[in-house]
């Protein structure tokens, strides 16, 4: 808490846990927020966890799926499937972020 706001909320007469808890805590989430957003997605995009379990059984069913002689390209639509299943799991990240800072400016604006 900023030494004009800790003043202000002494000025007021409010309790030192509900300043930080209605006037520090605010600003904060809306600063941390886009950061905290990317780390997120950074995390999902460089997680060797994600990589093992999504590349290793989606390619290895499409390397199975190789020697099935009714499907003509499958590794064409494994690259595919699994480049999908990345694409929507991080635009579906980054538009609950962009929800949620426009909430933010919302209740800024009130």
């Amino acid at each position: 808490m900023t030494n004009g706001q800790g003043q202000a909320a002494r000025a007021l007469d409010i309790p030192a846990w509900k300043a930080v808890w209605y006037i520090v805590l605010p600003q904060a989430i809306q600063k941390v927020i886009p950061p905290l957003t990317n780390t997120g997605i950074g995390i999902v995009m460089n997680t060797s966890l994600a990589s093992i379990v999504v590349v290793s059984d989606m390619l290895s069913a499409g390397c199975g799926a190789a020697t099935d002689p009714a499907w003509p390209a499958p590794y064409t639509e494994t690259y595919l499937f699994v480049a999908g299943v990345y694409v929507v799991i991080c635009y579906g990240v980054s538009r609950h972020s962009l929800w949620r800072e426009t909430r933010l400016r919302e209740r800024e604006r009130r």
